[in-house]
């Protein structure tokens, strides 16, 4: 394949991360990729074996990466692919949803989404209810065992970005969420709702 003169390396000893994600006044999104996959790969920190304990001097990093999220639960990876995405969908639109929005959020197929939904009742994470509005259809709401299982990960997932957006403070941090909400915007618009819109 032809070389192309002004192609960039990302891994370019001899450029600026500037002259690397820039060229002639246009980003090169090729390059800015690749920092980024690097820059993730710096975010993880150095292995400190067991009985080292965690460090004491005060930079911040103590306590990270803050623990890993509970486990889930046997009975629910018995069902397989698709579960925890439609637990996950249920409580990001509120707790309840047809099943129609919950192969719509999930992507997965109107069968696969039928079967989950009856492996996760029979399990106890799950009830579906009459619809109020259409006779025809149900509605499938968390129960109190789906709740806790995805507050228990919500509330680990939160803490973790919470731990990150104060090690940036708190214009970085801002920034960063403004830059994600943009994104998220953004995909909606192309590829079409997602949880947030759908629960509305």
């Amino acid at each position: 394949m032809a070389s192309n003169s002004t192609h960039i390396s990302a891994t370019d000893a001899t450029a600026t991360p500037e002259s690397r994600s820039v060229i002639d006044g246009t980003p090169n999104y090729e390059a800015l990729a690749s920092e980024v996959v690097l820059l993730m790969a710096r975010m993880k920190p150095p292995h400190r074996p067991p009985h080292m304990g965690a460090s004491s001097n005060g930079n911040g990093c103590d306590d990270f990466p803050p623990p890993e999220p509970p486990a889930i639960p046997p009975d629910l990876m018995e069902i397989g692919r698709g579960s925890v995405g439609v637990l996950g969908a249920l409580s990001h639109l509120g707790g309840q949803a047809t099943p129609g929005k919950l192969g719509q959020i999930t992507g997965l197929s109107k069968g696969r989404v039928s079967n989950i939904i009856r492996a996760l009742e029979e399990k106890g994470y799950v009830e579906k209810r009459p619809s109020p509005t259409d006779s025809r259809s149900v509605t499938v709401a968390l129960s109190a065992k789906g709740h806790e299982v995805t507050d228990q990960h919500i509330a680990a997932l939160r803490s973790h970005v919470t731990k990150m957006l104060q090690l940036l403070g708190p214009r970085d941090a801002e920034d960063g969420v403004r830059v994600m909400r943009h994104l998220a915007q953004i995909l909606t618009e192309k590829c079409g709702e997602g949880p947030q819109e759908a629960s509305r």
